[in-house]
């Protein structure tokens, strides 16, 4: 991908039938909790993360096209869709080129799935290398 070019990350489609019935049911957002929808965010950002080419040039400002505005607000996912970005990106080996700097930025954000997915994602992207660098 380019420099400024985004990966489109789909919103997750809260319905679904239930055969044999052919009618939708949907999950009403306001009623259920966000966190219900954690695990689900974070999944849709590893299928997303994996549709990059694993020669792709990353670099650490592509990464930070991807990751949430300061003002709390979502430029384009969730806190949840953007660790499992991470962590997707990871399973490519695309955090190798990420400083340890960022990777502090990371780990001190309040955020657990960030941590978690940056932590996971990086480990991925070190396996096999036997760098001493990664621990």
């Amino acid at each position: 991908p380019l420099a400024t070019e985004l990966i489109a990350i789909p919103s997750l489609v809260l319905s679904g039938r239930f055969p044999p019935q052919t009618a939708a049911v949907s999950l009403d957002p306001a009623v259920h909790p966000v966190e219900s929808r954690a695990w689900a965010e974070f999944n849709n950002g590893v299928a997303s993360a994996l549709q990059v080419n694993r020669r792709a040039e990353i670099t650490r400002g592509w990464i930070a096209h991807h990751k949430l505005d300061s003002g709390g607000g979502s430029s384009q996912t969730t806190a949840h869709t953007h660790a499992g970005f991470l962590f997707g990106l990871g399973l490519q080996g695309h955090l190798q080129n990420m400083p340890a700097t960022d990777h502090f930025r990371y780990l001190k954000s309040p955020q657990d799935t960030a941590s978690v997915g940056l932590v996971l994602g990086v480990a991925c992207s070190y396996v096999g290398k036997q760098d001493t660098n990664a621990t």
